[in-house]
C-alpha cells in the first residue's frame, strides 16, 4: 500500500502471499551450508524476496533450518530452472540431486516448505 500526498491517491497492490511450484534439485554445489540458491525463473515463480541474503526458514518433514537466499541472473549460474544448496543442507533435509520437489513459499512468514512431488 502506498499513499501519494501530492495527488491524495492511495494505491493498493494485491500480491500473492503463498506460491507453490514444483522444481528440481539441480545440484549440491553451493559451498556454504546456509545458502538456498535459485535462478531468476524459480525466484520469480515463488515470489521470493528481492534481496540476496534474505533469511528464509526452510521446513521439510519436521526439520527446520534458516537459509540465506541467493539468486542468479541468467548465464551466471551452473544449473537450469530449479534450486541448489550445499551437500550438508541436502543431507539434512533428505534431498536428492535430480529429484523434483514442491516448494511453497509464504511471503508473510518467509517460510519455505519443501515437499516431495506427490507428497503431503
Amino acid at each position: 500500500m502506498t499513499f501519494n500526498e501530492d495527488t491524495n491517491v492511495l494505491t493498493i497492490i494485491l500480491r500473492r502471499t503463498r506460491t507453490t511450484a514444483p522444481f528440481g534439485l539441480e545440484g549440491v554445489t553451493v559451498t556454504r551450508n546456509d545458502v538456498f540458491a535459485v535462478t531468476g525463473g524459480t525466484h520469480d515463480a515463488l515470489n521470493l524476496p528481492s534481496q540476496d541474503n534474505s533469511i528464509l526458514t526452510a521446513i521439510r518433514a519436521g526439520r527446520v533450518k534458516k537459509l540465506k537466499l541467493r539468486s542468479f541472473a541468467s548465464g551466471e549460474n551452473e544449473f537450469g530452472s530449479g534450486f541448489a544448496t550445499s551437500a550438508s543442507t541436502a543431507a539434512f533435509f533428505g534431498l536428492i540431486t535430480g529429484n523434483r520437489y514442491v516448494l511453497r513459499f509464504n511471503q508473510i512468514t518467509r517460510v519455505l516448505e519443501i515437499r516431495s512431488v506427490g507428497g503431503k
